[in-house]
């Protein structure tokens, strides 16, 4: 389905339209970048990509055959629920695997050079991890349950991602370096501050949605959408 979206910025009240940009969205809660093509419900796609799969993540010149999916640009995913980089081979169910890496748990990210002994376990090269449904770059130590925790950051919640240098104060959150989180579940970039739950803001934007992922210079009127800078998408339409 073609969408014509006007770019427009607000401030002070006022709204400056620009020329329009041209986006495909036909299915519902799905994340898109200009140029690129959805035709599967909930699916995050970039520009380029091609997305065959429901709730898929397919990047620019990826190729997604199984629901769920994460693949990464030039690589080929024979799983369900995978991720796996250009080079990579991923020969359990629902696992993660870097380029060079071996994973041998379930539902597992291992980042290239990395061990991971543990289930639904995330470690990066060079460290190790020995608990469950953990997120561990190399240097870091992790303290919560289900936590991802940042070389250098501290996590202080459950089931929460934090960048180093970053401070997250609520569960299920992802926080990036120099950002301040203060609802639950929310993703934010460097510089933003997001004051709903479960939103993901980008530096400079501004969320009025529930749910909604917004990136720099845009605005979203719509629930659970996510959309590129300075793109308007009114998920009303679909």
């Amino acid at each position: 389905m073609f969408l014509f979206h006007r770019r427009f910025s607000c401030g002070s009240g006022s709204c400056n339209f620009s020329h329009p940009q041209i986006f495909f969205q036909d299915g519902a809660k799905g994340h898109i970048l200009a140029g690129a093509v959805e035709d599967g419900a909930k699916g995050h796609i970039l520009a380029g990509a091609v997305e065959d799969g429901a709730k898929g993540h397919t990047l620019a010149g990826a190729v997604e055959d199984g629901p769920k999916g994460h693949t990464l640009a030039g690589a080929v995913k024979d799983g369900t629920k995978g991720h796996i980089l250009a080079g990579a081979v991923e020969d359990g169910a629902k696992g993660h695997t870097l380029p060079g890496a071996v994973e041998d748990g379930a539902k597992g990210h291992t980042l290239a050079g990395a061990v991971e002994d543990g289930t639904k376990g995330h470690t990066l090269a060079g460290a190790v991890e020995d608990g469950t449904k953990g997120h561990i770059l190399a240097g870091a130590v992790e303290d919560g349950a289900k936590g991802h925790t940042l070389a250098g950051a501290v996590e202080d919640g459950a089931k929460g991602h934090t960048l180093a240098g970053a401070v997250e104060d609520g569960a299920k959150g992802l926080t990036l370096a120099g950002a301040v989180e203060d609802g639950a579940k929310g993703h934010i970039l460097a510089g933003a501050v997001e004051d709903c739950t479960k939103g993901h803001v980008l530096a400079g934007t501004v969320e009025d949605g529930a749910k909604g992922h917004i990136l720099a210079g845009a605005v979203e009127d719509g629930a659970k959408g996510h959309i590129p800078a300075g793109a308007v998408e009114d998920v009303q339409a679909f």
